[in-house]
């Protein structure tokens, strides 16, 4: 499976010009034939604690963008976002992976980030994400999921920005396929 994980400069809540700024970018990955594209946490409003200013609906105008783009490239793509659901006091911060078919799957964050207060604006997920692409079985989750001490007794590990662990291949996949991830800079995206 080839990966391309892409870290830029978020414009603070400025979803639409985020989405501009994006397209490039995700064309390049497309071009290097990525076959999933991992944005940021919060890709396209920043890591803000605005939930009132940032927060969207479930299909809003960021998963919308995801799925577009998904479908345009034939790639799957994800990126968190603070998804509100209707009769819901707070939003959840959910990354949301969309299929090259359109199909979506989310994934909330289970455990908020209490350093940034994030607990306090953002209510929890309770399950991980796990599903196949490329034939690669791949689990969805946060950089504080994976540092919580209670994340499915594993081991405690370092806090990342990663938002996918690839877990095997699947059953269906008898190669031993390696997949590669390639990170570009912040002003510069290299694949």
């Amino acid at each position: 499976m080839r990966v391309a994980a892409l870290q830029y400069d978020t414009l603070w809540e400025d979803p639409l010009a985020d989405f501009e700024r994006l397209v490039p970018w995700i064309d390049t990955a497309a071009q290097a034939n990525s076959e999933l594209l991992v944005l940021p946490e919060m890709y396209a409003c920043g890591f803000s604690m605005n939930t009132g200013v940032v927060a969207e609906p479930v299909d809003g105008p960021s998963t919308e963008f995801l799925r577009r783009q998904a479908r345009r490239t034939g790639m799957w793509i994800c990126g968190s976002l603070p998804e509100l659901a209707e009769g819901e006091d707070r939003p959840h911060n959910t990354l949301v992976l969309a299929a090259p078919d359109g199909e979506l799957s989310r994934y909330h964050k289970i455990h908020p980030f209490s350093a940034a207060g994030e607990d306090q604006h953002y209510q929890a997920g309770e399950a991980l994400m796990t599903l196949e692409i490329a034939g690669v079985r791949v689990t969805f989750s946060s950089a504080t999921t994976f540092a919580s001490p209670t994340f499915s007794g594993r081991r405690r590990l370092a806090p990342t920005a990663t938002w996918w662990l690839p877990t095997g291949p699947s059953s269906a996949d008898t190669t031993g396929r390696p997949f590669s991830v390639r990170v570009p800079s912040r002003t510069k995206p290299t694949w």
